[in-house]
């Protein structure tokens, strides 16, 4: 059991939260890439990182922002492609941008690669959004 939140004033009352846990949003799109349908797991973090996973059968790939990499070998957004996923490869959604914007930017990619039926146009597209 996680202990409460305080209740917090809201302008038409008072809100109380519940416990705070990781939380992830799955999107179902269809067509996929080469299936019929495929799904994206999207995570966002208050530091401004994210992950945009997306798996169909046979095909997954990930874009992605952690800060951590600045560190490292690995650039901060990165895209891991369905060839590798343990690569880092640096993502054509470039800049700090808010998830409205992100989100736009992986969906075009993403359009992209069903409209040719062709995953390598995932993180070839150029100034997104």
């Amino acid at each position: 059991m996680c202990p409460q939140d305080p209740i917090q004033e809201l302008r038409d009352g008072q809100f109380e939260s519940a416990c705070r846990t990781p939380h992830e949003a799955r999107v179902t799109v269809v067509p996929g890439i080469h299936q019929a349908g495929g799904y994206f797991d999207i995570q966002w973090w208050t530091n401004g990182d994210y992950k945009y996973h997306y798996r169909e059968k046979g095909l997954e790939f990930r874009f992605g922002r952690e800060a951590d990499n600045v560190d490292t070998s690995n650039p901060v957004r990165h895209f891991h492609p369905p060839s590798d996923l343990s690569n880092h490869l640096p993502s054509c959604i470039e800049g700090e941008l808010p998830p409205e914007l992100v989100t736009i930017a992986v969906g075009t990619t993403w359009f992209a690669a069903v409209k040719d039926s062709e995953p390598g146009r995932l993180n070839d597209q150029n100034n997104l959004p």
